[in-house]
């Protein structure tokens, strides 16, 4: 029987951070979105990755487009990245783009028909940014028209939970058959209960996208030592 070619197109930092996240020993593999949970019997898995550290000339050349529509759209669009592994996305049967930088660009190439191979597209946070823009304002307009096409150019659209999958309807239009919510998955073969060092309890939170609340956070963790892990400004306590 013929696998199944897949093939997974990541962002990351830094190479070293996605060998060690495929390495799966001094990493957990929540980031890897099931790839090396495939069953390699049926499935024949392969990988691309973006690395924020790697540069070519040709992603120089194209760098002031991409970055013409990150600041339009306010998130990342690696079209040079993408049209640099055309030949790879067109050899595979179906497509899993991780993140929205890198999925934008490939639903693009679907979408003005320079690619046919079918693609699963993860939606992290897309509607979170223009939510925030002015309901009137020429740039939330053109980010729905833009991300409406580019969005209905995937075979599937996943989500990491239902409170994601209501805005992407409302504000790109996608069909409710073409979509799928699937929760957020943990390594709890990494992730195991250690003995405490510290007997002061704290909450911890992470990341820096959008609809990231702090203030809430901040002000409802007041009798509690709170640590924040983000590239965003927090208000103080």
């Amino acid at each position: 029987m013929r696998k199944i070619k897949v093939l997974y197109v990541f962002s990351r930092s830094t190479r070293v951070e996605q060998q060690r996240l495929l390495k799966h020993r001094e990493a957990p593999d929540d980031l890897l979105y099931g790839y090396l949970r495939l069953s390699r019997e049926v499935f024949a898995r392969q990988n691309i990755t973006r690395c924020l550290d790697e540069w070519s000339w040709r992603r120089a050349v194209r760098l002031p487009l991409e970055m013409a529509i990150t600041r339009q759209a306010r998130i990342g669009f690696a079209l040079s990245f993408v049209r640099d592994h055309l030949g790879s996305l067109r050899q595979a049967d179906v497509i899993v783009a991780t993140v929205d930088t890198v999925g934008l660009p490939i639903a693009w190439l679907k979408w003005r028909g320079l690619l046919s191979t079918p693609l699963v597209y993860m939606s992290q946070g897309l509607t979170d940014r223009l939510e925030k823009l002015p309901e009137r304002s020429w740039r939330r307009r053109y980010g729905q028209f833009f991300y409406s096409r580019l969005l209905g150019a995937a075979e599937r659209t996943a989500v990491f939970g239902e409170g994601a999958a209501e805005p992407l309807r409302r504000m790109f239009k996608v069909q409710r058959q073409r979509m799928a919510v699937v929760p957020f998955g943990v390594d709890d073969a990494f992730w195991q209960p250690a003995e405490a060092k510290t007997a002061d309890e704290v909450v911890l939170s992470v990341g820096s996208d959008a609809a990231r609340d702090y203030a809430t956070l901040v002000a409802a963790s007041r009798k509690r030592r709170l640590k924040i892990v983000t590239r965003l400004t927090v208000p103080e306590a």
